[in-house]
């Protein structure tokens, strides 16, 4: 999946509303949700406010219109966590209706950031550790410990959209989905830009734009591949 990348904008906040909204930036804006965590956002001084939204079948069509044909990359629809180079010898068709089938049936498997007209603009995949098992085949990311932390693997955020902190405001509103889950802390794998060599694959984020948001890290096995946590203890 093609990466994100991320530029200056205006500085966000996020706070606990009713029925687990946040709302981030200085936009008091609110519109009507009807699904889970709801959020609005200035991502940044020019572009509009957005609102995050767990991934429903109602907002399926936004997805759809966000991933194009592709399924955002090569097919992948976001199941290389959940299934490995596994989703390159399956029909695209298969993956695209695995995470339709995860939207439908719920738990929501991740986030979708919307502009004002309801176009998808950015993508997250949110879910527990545990729901990724590719993960765990990784050396450089196996678990920490035995803490039954959620995960934010991978992004994808439309080419316009790009270097408007879009990528920022679904970090935020993933980080408050999993407070309101009552998970003990949300991880993540991103890329550190700052190392010499750093892959150019972004599609995991950035360690920049965690790190704004409150990421630690924990655990650094390859030099670009920080594992960084949102801890709620």
């Amino acid at each position: 999946m093609a990466g994100p990348v991320e530029g200056r904008g205006a500085a966000t906040t996020v706070r606990p509303l009713g029925r687990a909204e946040a709302t981030f930036g200085a936009d008091s804006s609110s519109r009507s949700h009807r699904h889970g965590t709801s959020a609005l956002a200035a991502v940044s001084a020019t572009s509009p406010a957005v609102a995050v939204e767990p991934l429903t079948e109602e907002l399926w069509p936004a997805l759809l219109d966000l991933f194009g044909r592709g399924g955002a990359s090569n097919g992948c629809w976001c199941m290389y966590w959940v299934l490995g180079p596994e989703y390159h010898k399956r029909p695209r068709s298969q993956n695209q209706q695995a995470l339709r089938h995860a939207a439908v049936d719920g738990p929501a498997p991740g986030l979708l950031a919307l502009d004002a007209d309801g176009t998808a603009l950015g993508w997250c995949r949110l879910t527990p550790r545990a729901a990724l098992p590719w993960l765990n085949t990784k050396k450089d990311l196996a678990p920490v410990d035995d803490l039954p932390v959620w995960s934010i693997p991978c992004f994808y955020v439309r080419g316009r959209a790009r270097g408007q902190r879009v990528m920022t405001a679904l970090i935020e509103a993933a980080v408050e989905q999993a407070r309101v889950a009552a998970a003990p802390a949300v991880e993540a794998y991103p890329i550190d830009t700052s190392v010499a060599g750093a892959t150019r694959n972004r599609f995991p984020g950035t360690a920049r734009a965690f790190e704004r948001a409150g990421f630690r890290v924990v655990a650094r096995r390859a030099p670009d591949r920080p594992i960084m946590r949102y801890s709620f203890t």
